[in-house]
């Protein structure tokens, strides 16, 4: 590079291995990404289209139960230090 000293080509190096690795890292994780975006997209979708499909009643009664699985996983961590059972 005409003109420029060796320390400034050196850090014009450097952002160029810098940026070729960030761009490494973000298609790596886009490959990944993209992919789980489409199978859980897939997935919402259905499971939409089942919900429409049931009653009020149903719908209330897996609401009930799902918040009841929620507050039991949430507990089981404090009860678990309050009984003081032995976690290996």
């Amino acid at each position: 590079m005409e003109g420029m000293s060796n320390r400034a080509y050196l850090g014009i190096l450097n952002y160029g291995i810098d940026l070729a690795k960030s761009l490494r890292g973000a298609l790596t994780a886009a490959a990944f990404i993209g992919p789980a975006g489409a199978i859980t997209g897939g997935i919402s979708r259905y499971i939409f289209w089942r919900a429409n499909g049931l009653g009020d009643g149903k719908l209330g009664g897996i609401g009930a139960i799902l918040t009841l699985v929620g507050f039991l996983m949430q507990l089981l961590s404090p009860l678990v230090s309050v009984l003081d059972i032995p976690v290996r």
